[in-house]
């Protein structure tokens, strides 16, 4: 073993030497200080290795002797069916309006079903004879037949003398109401002796008038309210609408008013009219600002901004078509703004 040591530390030291510049002292040196670094972490890991073995070889032992003791637990030990647990039960007498959910269950009842009975015992629920038990909504049959030679309850009650016995200590006047006859309310019913100052009003169903026709470029919203189907808003939206166009050359045009229904529009076709000699107020298209562009309801702020713009880029608009040409604003609202324009 020692020749086997040497044989190894000599080769070892002639690789090392061999393969770098030092000298054969050098080349031993290099050979004990690699022992004396790599040998603990050689121990360590052999530590590890062994500790591992012994660990494993304890755990299969344990599990040995566990599974023969399982074994063995198994063969003395037979488990016992519903049926036989049921037998061994000792049952006393009892009444199903007083047991709790404990005292169901040590006589075998399943849980829920216990839970239950008591749940409407508490309620105020009776059982007044034995199958009473029998019909109670979810309790099983072949429970009751088990159970049914000890509950402590009749065959069969009258429940209509159980339910008179139990009420008969109430107070017979408290519904009696023959007490209160011939009193002197009940001589004279006609009598009464409410008084009131209060007096009924009459009231009249309010109806709007309209005194006359008008003319809808100069009506003011007290005018406008007269009609039926608008209101304060709408006639006010009505007057705003109209001061911003320039006026009205259509009735038509009413009905571009925002909130205005149909059957109002109606309406007020029968007493609005439009004056012969009125004229709608005219922009001249060339010469307007962008304030008054943009307060027209028919052209809105981006298509008044493209239109001074391509007036300054081509010039002056001289007809409708050089209008279309600047593509600032869409043929049906360009068709509602011909009227008010000029050139």
């Amino acid at each position: 073993m020692m020749q086997f040591i040497r044989n190894i530390r000599v080769e070892f030291s002639e690789l090392v030497k061999n393969n770098t510049n030092f000298t054969q002292r050098e080349a031993n040196g290099m050979v004990v200080l690699s022992v004396i670094l790599f040998f603990p972490m050689f121990m360590i890991v052999w530590e590890r290795v062994q500790s591992a073995d012994e660990i494993d070889k304890e755990l299969t032992e344990l599990q040995a002797e566990k599974a023969d003791s399982l074994l063995a637990v198994l063969e003395m030990q037979q488990p016992l069916d519903r049926e036989t647990k049921l037998a061994m039960l000792e049952i006393k007498l009892f009444n199903p309006n007083k047991l709790s959910i404990a005292q169901w269950q040590a006589m075998g009842v399943k849980p829920w079903v216990a839970k239950r009975v008591v749940n409407a015992v508490n309620k105020k629920y009776v059982f007044l004879q034995k199958n009473d038990l029998a019909n109670f909504n979810g309790f099983p049959k072949e429970e009751y037949e088990r159970l049914k030679n000890y509950i402590d309850l009749p065959d069969s009650v009258n429940r209509k003398e159980y339910y008179k016995q139990k009420y008969a200590s109430n107070d017979k006047n408290k519904y009696n109401y023959k007490k209160y006859k011939n009193t002197d309310y009940d001589k004279d019913k006609s009598v009464n002796n409410y008084t009131s100052n209060y007096e009924k009003k009459e009231y009249k169903k309010y109806v709007r008038k309209v005194t006359s026709k008008f003319d809808i470029n100069t009506a003011d919203t007290s005018i406008l309210k007269q009609i039926r189907g608008i209101g304060e808003k709408t006639s006010v939206r009505i007057e705003h609408f109209r001061d911003a166009i320039g006026g009205f050359h259509s009735l038509n045009q009413v009905q571009e008013v925002y909130g205005l229904s149909p059957e109002a529009f109606e309406e007020l076709l029968k007493y609005a009219f439009i004056h012969s000699s009125f004229k709608v107020k005219k922009i001249n298209i060339n010469t307007a600002n962008y304030e008054t562009l943009k307060s027209h309801s028919y052209i809105n702020v981006k298509a008044a901004s493209i239109l001074l713009k391509y007036k300054k880029q081509h010039g002056n608009y001289k007809t409708i078509e050089d209008i279309k040409n600047s593509r600032a604003i869409e043929e049906e609202k360009l068709t509602k703004l011909i009227p008010y324009l000029e050139f």
